[in-house]
């Protein structure tokens, strides 16, 4: 029984690292490009300003 549960345990857990990554990797871009988006927004705003 152990040896069967033991690669099904590895795959799962290699399964979700590989998804986590995914979603992180997505969120960080998503960060990302809403923080440049905001930045170039202000710098522009900032210039009409002055």
């Amino acid at each position: 029984m152990s040896s069967l549960l033991r690669p099904l345990e590895l795959f799962v857990y290699t399964f979700n690292l590989h998804y986590f990554i995914k979603i992180n990797k997505a969120i960080s871009v998503a960060y990302f490009r809403e923080t440049f988006k905001y930045g170039s927004y202000n710098c522009i705003w900032n210039k009409k300003s002055n």
